[in-house]
């Protein structure tokens, strides 16, 4: 999977994963038990997937798209429209410097 990999594409594979995944919460009304960060956990196995890859110079990149994942989520929960959460999503065009 070229989310979880590293190389040119990567970028763009995470922003589709994003989308793909609030895609099937919004679809399944998943967005709250999805939304939520996980409870009584020692990991974060989101974070943990989006930040692999990774270059040392950015080892928060995993939390920070997990958190933003999850803001939009709770966003549309909440009312918004599915696609400005998406906009805001497809905005971030995560990278590895």
């Amino acid at each position: 999977m070229a989310a979880t990999g590293s190389g040119p594409d990567r970028p763009a594979a995470v922003t589709a994963a994003l989308l793909v995944g609030l895609d099937f919460a919004v679809r399944e009304n998943f967005l709250r038990i999805l939304g939520e960060p996980p409870q009584d956990a020692e990991r974060d196995r989101l974070a943990e997937l989006l930040g692999r890859g990774d270059l040392p110079s950015a080892p928060l990149l995993g939390r920070v798209l997990a958190a933003a994942w999850r803001a939009a989520l709770a966003a549309v929960a909440e009312g918004a429209e599915p696609e400005h959460a998406r906009a805001a999503l497809a905005a971030l065009r995560p990278h590895t410097p």
